[in-house]
């Protein structure tokens, strides 16, 4: 869940992915950003599609709405403001890519966390593109 907030600011390794998707990707990404920035968790979970299923070490599986709220707010009360991805992968076509990467966050004061690893699956729902699994380590 942590490193699905990450997903705003983006960098790439290679530019040979599909520039649409990656314009799409970020556009949510930001979106996200605001909504961190906010502490505002319904802003936070709408980025997710409604059969979204979250694997973290925080908690196994996290497959309902109620539960995706619930890990939003706790990124919030642990001091989540911000965050840093490395875009290692962007895998696929169509209405579903799966993208790879490494993620920081920092504090409001700018403190960084450890970094994480992440495998996101982004679909396309209703015209944007919105998390449908997203999977971290620590």
């Amino acid at each position: 869940m942590i490193v699905a907030l990450a997903l705003i600011l983006v960098t790439t390794v290679s530019g040979a992915w599909d520039e649409e998707t990656v314009r799409g990707i970020a556009v949510a990404q930001e979106k996200m950003r605001s909504a961190l920035h906010a502490g505002n968790v319904e802003a936070l979970a709408d980025n997710y599609a409604d059969d979204c299923r979250l694997f973290s070490p925080l908690k196994p599986v996290c497959d309902t709405r109620e539960e995706l709220v619930k890990q939003m707010q706790y990124a919030i009360d642990l001091g989540l403001y911000d965050f840093d991805v490395t875009r290692d992968e962007l895998i696929g076509s169509g209405d579903h890519v799966i993208e790879i990467g490494r993620v920081v966050f920092t504090n409001r004061a700018g403190e960084q966390y450890a970094p994480v690893r992440y495998m996101t699956v982004w679909k396309k729902d209703g015209g944007r593109w919105r998390i449908w699994r997203d999977m971290t380590t620590s």
